[in-house]
């Protein structure tokens, strides 16, 4: 990604933190569109889905259409591509909201997977917020 394609892909961040995730970005797979994954387990599984509607790499658009395929429960917020950066409170709601709809199967390969995700990404999340609240007194990102 060029330096200033990055106001697109997180473009309601701070500046700083623009050139942070411009420094830490990985290109995709090469082979990203062209694999097979084995089984498809929105088909089978509840879903949930949050479209970022300032979203200016994946159309904001696909996305209601992709999760409506899904059948999933489905999330707007008015964030560029990156919403786990810009409005983390609410993804970790919607990690929340996952895992208690599978409370029920508490116990179950599907609920214990759900709750590793969400504790993995709820830690990541967490660092980000760590980040900005402790920026002043670190000094700069880059």
């Amino acid at each position: 990604m060029l330096p200033s394609a990055t106001e697109c892909f997180a473009g309601d961040l701070p500046e700083q933190e623009q050139r942070l995730v411009w420094a830490t970005h990985t290109p995709p797979a090469a082979d990203l569109f062209s694999r097979n994954a084995p089984g498809t387990a929105w088909r089978s599984k509840p879903s949930w889905y949050i479209v970022a509607g300032n979203d200016r790499t994946v159309h904001p658009e696909l996305q209601r259409f992709v999760a409506k395929g899904m059948g999933a429960a489905t999330y707007e917020v008015h964030s560029s591509h990156l919403p786990m950066l810009f409005q983390p409170g609410l993804v970790i709601d919607v990690i929340r909201t996952a895992a208690d709809a599978v409370q029920g199967n508490r116990g179950s390969l599907e609920h214990e997977r759900a709750m590793e995700i969400g504790r993995i990404l709820a830690r990541k999340i967490s660092c980000v917020g760590w980040l900005r609240i402790f920026r002043p007194m670190k000094g700069q990102f880059l």
